[in-house]
């Protein structure tokens, strides 16, 4: 993560598309598919808490980057998805 604020500073372009690519967005292994994984090292009453804050997160990302232009053709799947469980409290 630190590379990446770093790349910002030296080419933001980059930066973006990084941001953008399949390894936050596209399938199983993105950071993405990550947020279905509960947190076990956090005790169970705060894991809820905690895997609805990433989603908003990765919401508030998603349209920030759709903002920006067209995007990974997976982000769409995944906003609408962390939109829904977030409607309804999962």
């Amino acid at each position: 993560m630190a590379e990446l604020l770093a790349t910002f500073d030296t080419n933001p372009t980059a930066a973006w598309r990084q941001l953008a690519g399949n390894a936050w967005w596209a399938g199983a292994g993105s950071l993405a598919a990550e947020s279905l994984l509960e947190p076990t090292a956090l005790p169970h009453t705060e894991r809820t808490a905690a895997m609805q804050a990433f989603r908003s997160l990765l919401i508030d990302l998603a349209e920030l980057l759709r903002a920006r232009g067209p995007t990974n053709p997976g982000l769409s799947s995944w906003l609408l998805a962390f939109r829904n469980w977030d409607a309804s409290g999962v």
